[in-house]
């Protein structure tokens, strides 16, 4: 009868704790995020830009990221990721993400958050690019390299801006590529920076980068295939980019 005793409890000890831990995650995330638009958008020579805020209104902290759409017509002319961060309880996060119209015409713009693999629509709107003018100052791609989730790229401009966005274009639509944005870029120096990538089947594919100006008025890009750093000089590569910053 004892050992029955001792058997019960230590089946409860076991089995107690773990339904109580399950039963504390098991929440509905998406009942926890409240979602503002501090600037539907804004578009200026052909960049388009918005400024979504997710407010995680819950107990759980979670990894959050956004994704820009943009449709002619219902076919997809541009697909933008924002990076990923974490949103902690009471927080609130702002999220920049950009996209790059290169034809005049009618659009239309979705913008979606993703969290825990899941995704919900923030907002939709319609905009036109009525001119589009040419890029009166350039912005240098050079000396990409591709390591296995994630690239570096050396990015200069002769003049020097004040905020430069740079964009993956071309890449499998079941990857994840994030953009990345240059709060400043100073003339006559070059930055080399790092940009995640997540691709559930590679390929050595090959994509453009194009980097714009925040004013629209500066451009540049380059092409490259995919194909990754192996041996040795890999480990090289990533101790001279390192030095220079693109971690």
């Amino acid at each position: 009868m004892v050992m029955r005793l001792v058997y019960f409890f230590l089946f409860m000890l076991l089995v107690y704790p773990a339904a109580v831990f399950a039963a504390s995650v098991n929440v509905n995330i998406e009942g926890m995020i409240l979602s503002e638009i501090k600037e539907a958008h804004t578009i200026s020579e052909g960049l388009l830009s918005s400024s979504p805020e997710l407010y995680n209104a819950g107990s759980v902290s979670y990894a959050a990221r956004v994704r820009l759409l943009v449709e002619d017509n219902s076919n997809e002319i541009f697909s933008s990721w924002s990076a990923k961060d974490a949103v902690m309880p009471g927080e609130r996060n702002d999220f920049n993400i950009f996209a790059y119209i290169e034809s005049p015409g009618n659009y239309t713009a979705r913008l979606f958050g993703h969290y825990a693999n899941d995704a919900f629509l923030l907002t939709e709107y319609n905009f036109s690019v009525t001119e589009h003018i040419s890029a009166s100052r350039s912005i240098m791609l050079s000396k990409p390299r591709i390591y296995d989730n994630k690239i570096t790229i050396s990015v200069a401009s002769e003049t020097g801006e004040s905020g430069v966005a740079i964009m993956p274009v071309g890449y499998p639509k079941t990857w994840i590529f994030e953009q990345k944005t240059l709060s400043a870029l100073p003339g006559k120096k070059t930055a080399r920076i790092s940009i995640p990538y997540d691709a559930d089947i590679f390929s050595e594919k090959e994509i453009k980068l194009i980097a714009v100006s925040l004013d629209g008025e500066a451009f540049g890009q380059i092409e490259f295939p995919m194909k990754r750093e192996h041996g040795f000089y890999k480990y090289i590569s990533l101790i001279n980019d390192w030095i220079c910053g693109a971690r």
